[in-house]
Formats: structure tokens, C-alpha cells, sequence
């Protein structure tokens, strides 16, 4: 593998679809364009090395199809430019950069001959094309003439003529057309101006698309691969000397009557537009008088054939001469405005785009408890047309307002620098302590404002920066049993309303693609602090760095670390424990203000399918299962002593700190459409002997 495109700023998309890649005469280095920020750019790479030696960068719209020159010097490449293509050359280190046309037609595929005289391109130039009611004629073969600047357009181009390649001596040139309906590969004798069908393939050869390159032709001329679809994808097939395939020569106007479509004359040469001409087009003859207007069916198909221009097919000679409708019938194949110019632009009525939200989705449920009384979640999205404006709420209540999770935001995406506001009320419980007749444990209700902005280097890299103003609300709860009556006994003690600013800065990277169950291959990273200041104080960073690696097809290794660390007077604590950090251990039961956590994943198909009958008939595929180790180091402060989980007596409320240790086990995933559900079980151990019980998890998550 020489590059990988979408993952790198530097190849943020490869353009596989539309152009192609040029190897150099002495076969060291290719060409190839890609995106790079918001233009183009074309690399040329060392393939030994596999390190780019160098990147051209223009002030393109676009940049396609790089060709190089026989001295392995200059470089001939389409660049798009206002919505125009044309042809330029320029030296392999970017230098003396020369426009060859300036015109509105099309130019695409350029080839350099082996003389280094003339390039073979194709384009739509000709009498067919007319800007002025956007007719535009078949592509077809031509050459440009460097040194006097003339295109000469090769004669007999019938139907669709497409990506001509010079032969070793300059006396040929093979190309792709479709004038027997299907796309074959031909060759144009340079000499005798004779056609050789050289294939009779019935899929075609064809790209992908219609503008991807659909074949190759070595320099020596002994090798051609081209791309043909079969059995319902596309495949490569080589062809040795495909000049043997040559045989009899195809005259002149030898092609499907209907295909032919007045092509320029044979021989026909235009000059390269000068500039203060550049844009105009020639000037086209008039269309037949009936075309696209009204004919009796009846008549018959060969009494209308004159008024249809002869890239359209007469939809009436569908019928039977004799069981032809007595009724008049629209010619609904010719375009009926191909006779007017286009309006006026100037006349147009100009509107100012009017801000409209719509729903995106919905989602929710809710339920009823005793202890608790009405309790729900449900998200509700809205967006533009245009998907610059979002707006999202958020809601979980557990019996009352007051203690429910609210989140309210607003987005802007209209322009590179992204910002939102949004305001939010969420509650945070935690245990404090436990006995045998009482329960202990702490309430925070967060209340605040936070305004986020987000500035993308990249396509895959931002940099976020933002501020949040909180204030937290503490409640104790305290439950005790009462031996007297049997029941228990609650009471609530109201803490202090703390209140903070929170400055906070992040590095964001991520270019990983996903998989049913979570990512597959790339990576993902995070950069965090955060600094708070006011009733509350500390400073906090945490580093998060993810890796994937597609091994083959379904089998993917994962990796997660994470570093931590939080000072100040008010520092904040790291919880470790259960599905999402520490397999080994329940929920949390690690806690310190120091952490670093290690995650491996070995991810392989494990149940392709399982089907269930009566009463409730479910087809469940694709389960997952992973093998994983965890390793985990918690503690606080500097120059405190870590010892093993193991050997470590927990705290009176069940925490330990100041520990490290590591887990194995094995789980299973399966998407169900609406979410992931996820099983873990692991173990404690040292890798000599296992600890404890092992710990199962059942969680509705993707995986990390």
C-alpha cells in the first residue's frame, strides 16, 4: 500500500472517481491528485520509498488526470476552474505553469505522445455543442498541438469517444467508444487516420462512473488492463499486444445510425481560443422546425424520423405500424425548450433564504415507580434546510423538575468557525457510606450556561475552546432503619450552592470508520483542560488516544489509553471500575485524583445468525465477540505508594485507592437497530493467578 486517502489531512480525498494516476518514464514515481484543504493539489510519490517527493499546489477549483511528458520534466494536467475545465502543463516541481486552453468546452483525460510534441485529450468541441441552449455534443478525440497551439479533432468520432493512450511509437492511439452502443476499447492508426475495433465486450468497458478511467496501456505497449462490470461488480483484465486484436478497419460512417450524431467534420482544426475570446462558442445551425412539436402516430414512424434531432429515438415506433393509437402523442424524448435560448437571468425574481426548522427525530419512553412517581428520557432535534442551524432538547425526569436532567442547545454551523450555547440542569448521585441500619449518599444538581465554539484545521482535526458558568447544589440523603417500628427513616440535609467558571480548551483528531458495533479502523484522539475558578477550583487534563486496525475483513484489534490528572484546591476524583474503564472491578469502586488506563480488544465474528421460530419469529445477525485486557493505575497525589487491587483492604464506603492492577475476560455484541447491546465478564488477576469473582456487564453502548 503506497497512500491511504480519508484519513490524513494531506489526502483528505484521493478523486478515484474522476481521474487517474500517471507513472513517470523511468517507472519511480507516480502522479496523482487529491484534496488537500479547500483545493486540490497534485503528489507525486516515491513508490520505493512511498514518501512524497513533491506536492504542487495551484489556485484550482479542482485538479484531474496528471500525465507525464516523455522526458519525465512537465507534467499536463486538467484544472477546473469557474466551472470550466482546461488544459495546463507545468515542471514536476510546479514551476513555469502554462495554460494551454481557455475555453468552455471540456477537456479531460490528457495523454502526452511519446515525442513529447502533442497531446491526445478529450473534449466536446465541434458544431453539436452550443452554450446558448446548453446542447452539448458527444466527447471526442483530439490532439494539441504545443508548438503552434492547434487542436485538430480526429476524424470519424461517432458516439461517445473517451480516453485516448499513445502507443510506444506515436503511431497509435486507443481509446473507449460506445459507436456500436456498447463501450469498447479502439485504435486510431495516427498514419492512415483508420479506425480498429479492437473488443466486442457486451457490459462495456467502463469505469465506476463515466468519468472514472476505465483502462490503462503500459508504455512498452505490451500490456492494456482495463475495468469491464461482471456478475454485479467490476473486474480487471489484462490484455497482451493489444495491437494484435486489429483487423479489418471500420469505414468511414460504419456505426449505429442512431448513435450518429453529425459529428465535426473529419480533419476539422480549432485554434486555441485567445483570451479576450475565451468563452464563446461556435455558432450552431438551426434545429429541424418540428422538433418536439406535435405529429399525428398514425402517419407512421418514418414520416416524423426527419423532425427528431438523431440523438433522440422516436418513442412511437414502439408500437406496431398498424396498431398505432389514433391520438395525438407528445414527442416526450426530444427536449421541448432545445429550440430557446435560455432567460434572461437579470429577470429572476431574487429571494433571501428564510431560516425554517424542521424535526430531524424523535425518540423517548417513560415509566412509573412507587419510590419515585413519573419518570422519562426523551431527545427532540431540529434543523435547517440546510442543516447549518440545530437546535436539541434533552430531558430525563425522575418524580419532579427540580431533580430532573435538562438540556437545552442551540448550534451554528453556517461558517467554519462552529458555536453553540446551550443551558443545562443534570443530577449527580453518589454513595458516601454504609452500614448494617443506614445508607448515606450525596446529591449534586449541576445548573449552568456554556458557550462552545469550534474551529476544524482539517476535515478529521479541531481545536474547541469554551466557557461554562455552573453552580452545584448539594443535598445529603440519609436513610436509617428503625428497630422500633420497622420501617426506615429519611432525612435530607441541604449543602452549600457552590458557584464556578469553567474555561476550558480541547485538541480533537478522529478519521476512524465504523463498523455495526463501533469503529473498525482509524483512529481517534482527545486533548483536554479544563480550569475552574470562583467557589470551586482545580485544574484537570485528560488524554485520550483510541487506535483501530482492520486485520481482515470482520477481525479488528483496538487499543485505549487514558491519562489523567486533576490539582487545585477542590481537585476533581477519577472513578474506574465496570464496563467502560476497568472490567476487573464493579462501578467506580477505584477512585484517585491521578489516572491511567489501558484498554486492548481482539474483535471477531462470533454468531453470524439466529433465527427463532413461533411464537416470536426473530432473525438476529452478525454477534460479535471480543477478548480484552484491561490494565489500570489510580491514585492521588505524588510519591504515593501503588500497591495491587488485590492486596488493597477497601475504604469504609467501599473505595479503593492508590492501587493498580489488570483484568482479562471476554464479552459479545449485537446491533439491534436501535442500539448496541453490549456483555462483558472479566477477571481480576496478575497473570499467574485470578482474584476475586468475576464481574458481568449488560450495557446499551458502542464500543469505545
Amino acid at each position: 500500500k503506497l497512500i491511504e486517502g480519508e484519513r490524513t489531512a494531506e489526502f483528505e480525498s484521493l478523486r478515484f472517481f474522476n481521474t487517474s494516476i500517471s507513472w513517470s518514464p523511468d517507472e519511480r514515481f507516480i502522479a496523482f491528485p487529491a484534496k488537500i484543504g479547500a483545493n486540490d493539489a497534485i503528489y507525486i510519490v516515491d513508490v520505493r520509498t512511498k514518501k512524497v517527493r513533491e506536492k504542487l499546489k495551484f489556485d484550482f477549483d479542482g485538479v484531474l488526470s496528471p500525465s507525464w511528458s516523455p522526458d519525465g520534466e512537465h507534467l499536463v494536467f486538467v484544472a477546473l476552474e469557474g466551472g470550466k475545465s482546461n488544459l495546463f502543463t507545468c515542471r514536476t516541481d510546479g514551476s513555469e505553469l502554462t495554460r494551454l486552453t481557455d475555453d468552455r468546452f471540456t477537456c479531460r483525460d490528457p495523454a502526452w505522445s511519446p515525442d513529447g510534441r502533442t497531446i491526445a485529450f478529450t473534449t466536446d468541441r465541434g458544431g453539436e455543442t452550443d452554450f446558448e441552449i446548453l446542447r452539448f455534443g458527444d466527447f471526442k478525440i483530439a490532439t494539441y498541438d504545443l508548438e503552434s497551439g492547434a487542436i485538430e479533432i480526429l476524424p470519424d468520432m461517432k458516439g461517445k469517444n473517451i480516453a485516448p493512450q499513445w502507443g510506444p511509437d506515436g503511431e497509435n492511439i486507443i481509446f473507449i467508444s460506445d459507436r456500436s452502443g456498447v463501450s469498447n476499447l479502439y485504435d486510431y492508426e495516427m498514419a492512415t487516420g483508420r479506425i480498429f475495433k479492437l473488443t466486442n465486450i457486451l457490459t462495456g468497458i467502463t469505469g465506476i462512473v463515466p468519468q472514472s478511467p476505465p483502462f490503462s496501456w503500459s508504455r512498452s505497449g505490451e500490456m492494456l488492463v482495463f475495468s469491464a462490470f461482471s456478475r454485479g461488480g467490476w473486474d480487471l483484465y489484462t490484455i497482451r499486444d493489444p495491437l494484435r486484436l486489429k483487423n479489418v478497419p471500420i469505414e468511414d460512417g460504419e456505426s449505429d445510425p442512431a448513435l450518429a450524431t453529425g459529428s465535426a467534420p473529419a480533419g476539422s482544426r480549432f485554434a486555441a481560443a485567445p483570451a479576450h475570446v475565451a468563452g464563446t462558442a461556435p455558432v450552431a445551425g438551426p434545429l429541424p422546425a418540428a422538433a418536439g412539436e406535435r405529429a399525428n402516430a398514425t402517419e407512421g414512424p418514418a414520416s416524423v424520423a426527419h423532425a427528431l434531432p438523431s440523438k433522440f429515438v422516436d418513442l412511437r415506433t414502439i408500437f406496431p405500424k398498424n396498431e398505432a393509437p389514433d391520438v395525438e402523442v407528445l414527442t416526450a424524448s426530444a427536449d421541448p425548450n432545445a429550440q430557446y435560448a435560455l432567460p434572461d437571468t437579470t429577470e429572476f425574481e431574487r429571494r433571501d433564504y428564510k431560516l425554517k426548522f424542521s424535526q430531524d427525530f424523535l425518540f423517548g419512553g417513560a415509566g412509573f415507580a412507587s419510590n419515585v412517581g413519573f419518570a422519562g428520557q426523551s431527545t427532540l432535534s431540529f434543523s435547517d434546510i440546510m442543516g447549518n442551524h440545530n437546535i436539541r432538547l434533552a430531558a430525563g425526569i425522575y418524580g419532579s423538575l427540580s431533580d430532573a436532567d435538562l438540556f437545552l442547545s442551540y448550534a451554528n454551523l453556517k461558517q467554519r468557525l462552529n458555536y453553540a450555547v446551550s443551558i443545562f440542569q443534570f443530577r449527580n448521585d453518589f454513595f458516601i457510606f454504609s452500614a448494617t441500619d443506614d445508607a448515606e449518599f450525596q446529591s449534586q444538581i449541576y445548573r449552568g450556561v456554556e458557550f462552545q465554539t469550534a474551529y476544524p484545521l482539517s476535515k478529521f482535526r479541531r481545536f474547541e475552546v469554551g466557557v461554562r458558568a455552573l453552580s452545584i447544589s448539594s443535598r445529603v440523603f440519609q436513610q436509617s432503619f428503625d428497630v422500633n417500628t420497622g420501617g426506615t427513616r429519611t432525612s435530607i440535609e441541604n449543602g452549600d450552592t457552590r458557584y464556578f467558571g469553567q474555561p476550558f480548551v480541547a485538541m480533537v483528531f478522529d478519521n476512524v470508520l465504523y463498523g455495526p458495533t463501533g469503529p473498525i479502523n482509524g483512529s481517534r484522539s482527545r486533548y483536554s483542560i479544563d480550569y475552574a475558578a470562583g467557589d470551586v477550583s482545580y485544574v484537570t487534563g485528560i488524554a485520550d488516544i483510541r487506535n483501530y486496525w482492520n486485520i481482515r475483513h470482520r477481525y479488528h484489534f483496538a487499543s485505549r489509553l487514558i491519562l489523567g490528572g486533576s490539582r487545585g484546591r477542590d481537585n476533581q476524583f477519577f472513578r474506574v471500575g465496570g464496563p467502560f474503564t476497568f472490567r476487573g472491578l464493579d462501578w467506580g469502586d477505584l477512585r484517585g485524583t491521578r489516572l491511567g488506563t489501558l484498554n486492548l480488544e481482539f474483535r471477531y465474528p462470533f454468531i453470524d445468525q439466529i433465527r427463532f421460530g413461533w411464537p416470536l419469529p426473530l432473525d438476529i445477525r452478525s454477534i460479535g465477540g471480543i477478548l480484552f485486557v484491561d490494565g489500570t493505575a489510580v491514585w492521588d497525589g505524588d510519591g504515593q505508594e501503588l500497591k495491587p487491587i488485590y492486596r488493597i483492604q477497601p475504604e469504609s464506603n467501599g473505595l479503593i485507592t492508590n492501587g493498580y492492577g489488570f483484568a482479562y475476560g471476554f464479552g459479545a455484541r449485537v446491533n439491534l437497530g436501535f442500539f448496541v447491546l453490549r456483555w462483558d465478564t472479566g477477571r481480576l488477576t496478575d497473570f499467574q493467578r485470578n482474584y476475586g469473582s468475576a464481574f458481568s456487564f449488560f450495557t446499551l453502548a458502542a464500543d469505545f
